[in-house]
């Protein structure tokens, strides 16, 4: 995503490097294990509907748990 960059350089102060690599390390280690949990999870199971059930539960988590982490910012929020 061509704006994380920017919205690390605009968040931090002082540490923009540190911050930049990463974001760049976390990229790059999801580009690795990616396609070998897909392999393995696809030669364990002989299946892409089990490979694509697993991506779709974590992508619930993952929405759910931003869901929770809004709702609990806002809420915080308003009581100050």
């Amino acid at each position: 995503m061509p704006g994380v960059p920017a919205l690390i350089n605009a968040q931090t102060v002082g540490d923009e490097g540190r911050y930049q690599g990463l974001v760049n390390a976390c990229s790059s280690l999801g580009k690795a294990v990616g396609p070998v949990v897909g392999g393995l999870v696809i030669g364990q199971f002989a299946s892409f509907s089990v490979l694509f059930l697993g991506c779709a539960v974590v992508d619930l988590l993952v929405v759910g748990g931003l869901g929770l982490t809004r709702y609990h910012y806002r809420t915080s929020e308003a009581s100050h």
